[in-house]
């Protein structure tokens, strides 16, 4: 569980400092440029993109520090989709309830950074999971090769029904 909290403390920095790079950049092209609608456009549009992930960065480590305090893991198949080709391009991980294996494509799916062990596996592997059974909030997963997080804001999905 510590390595998974460290993980997650990683990634909400990442996600802090990519939005201080963000905002300063907005804030450069503001300084740097002649007045004029474009820059003021772009600009904005930096500031917006940093000031967005600089405030969801902490709110999402303190839900998954909450998550893997107070709830348990639960057992469900994983299955990593993507192409080992391209790296650059997105994964993403399918999550089944046992009882909803053969029913549903998937009953929770988020996009994941790569990890070289997503070449080695035969899918589908078994997995603890927390937070599945919620409607909202992050989603944590352990496997024997390695753990999950999300890759970034509104990188999962949940069907309506969840078990």
């Amino acid at each position: 569980m510590d390595q998974m909290l460290e993980q997650a403390r990683r990634e909400a920095k990442g996600w802090t400092i990519a939005g201080i790079i963000s905002a300063a950049a907005g804030l450069s092209v503001w300084a740097f440029n002649p007045p004029s609608w474009p820059a003021w456009f772009a600009g904005g549009a930096f500031v917006i993109v940093g000031f967005y992930l600089v405030r969801t960065s902490r709110p999402f480590l303190a839900a998954v520090e909450q998550l893997l305090r107070t709830e348990q893991p639960c057992d469900m198949h994983l299955t990593i989709r993507g192409t080992a080709q391209q790296i650059d391009e997105h994964y993403y991980a399918e999550l089944r309830f046992p009882p909803n294996a053969g029913a549903a494509s998937w009953d929770i799916r988020l996009y994941v950074g790569y990890q070289p062990w997503f070449e080695v596996i035969q899918n589908p592997l078994p997995a603890k999971v927390w937070g599945a059974t919620r409607a909202v909030g992050p989603i944590v997963i352990e496997t024997v090769h390695g753990s999950l997080l999300p890759a970034g804001p509104g990188a999962l999905s949940r069907r309506p029904t969840l078990h």
